[in-house]
């Protein structure tokens, strides 16, 4: 049986510096491995051999799909060989585009954007979620103190009801998270100015009947809102 520290096996991970370890076979004189795309390769005499040590490590590994194979060997004759597939991706996701946003009632913003693809292009985790940063000032930093942080969410949209405020203008952006926990490219930044309360606008127009050519005095007044 074939067991890994580092590695879960068939899930994604960044980590590209996996080692394996096997259970011990009586009567074996010594074990021989391959690290290979091949998901039924036999293990034979011909292959790399740890002598009786069960562990085996790798480092800086490309991405991709790898299958570990190990057999337990007594002199030419090898037993069956054991498979275990790992699942390297070290590059986040591309950028999310085209990032909306619309205010809905009760004080809510709703978030929109294209769903972006995971990299690299052939052997990928997939895109797993969003993280939705979220400040009332221009142009922010994720490390300044006013800057609030939603994760977790799937799908191309997002619902803000955490304590917005009317009459505040909120500045958004979007990054992808794919499988295996790589972060893409930050988004573009979105304002959002949520609206004050209703205002009711009175004009007021005195007409003093025909009059010769002048001007014409209006006072408006508002009243309600903020």
């Amino acid at each position: 049986v074939i067991e890994s520290d580092t590695h879960d096996q068939d899930d994604w991970t960044s980590n590209d510096d996996p080692e394996f370890s096997w259970n011990s076979i009586t009567g074996t004189t010594n074990y021989r491995y391959a690290l290979n795309d091949d998901d039924n390769y036999d293990i034979d005499s011909d292959d790399n051999s740890t002598g009786t040590d069960r562990t085996k490590s790798y480092s800086n590994r490309a991405e991709g799909e790898y299958w570990f194979h190990v057999a337990s060997c007594n002199g030419s004759t090898c037993s069956d060989t054991s498979h275990y597939r790992i699942r390297i991706d070290k590059t986040g996701p591309d950028t999310p585009q085209n990032i909306s946003g619309t205010v809905l009632s009760n004080n809510r913003v709703r978030l929109t954007w294209d769903e972006p693809d995971d990299n690299p292009d052939s052997e990928n985790a997939g895109v797993e979620e969003y993280i939705v940063y979220r400040s009332n000032e221009r142009d922010f930093d994720l490390t300044d103190p006013n800057t609030d942080e939603f994760d977790n969410i799937t799908g191309g949209s997002f619902t803000d009801d955490d304590e917005l405020t009317n009459g505040i203008a909120y500045y958004y952006k979007v990054q992808a998270v794919d499988a295996a926990g790589n972060r893409g490219s930050m988004s573009t930044e979105v304002r959002v100015l949520l609206s004050a309360d209703e205002c009711t606008l009175q004009i007021n127009i005195e007409n003093p009947g025909t009059v010769k050519a002048g001007n014409l005095d209006i006072s408006v007044g508002i009243t309600g809102g903020s």
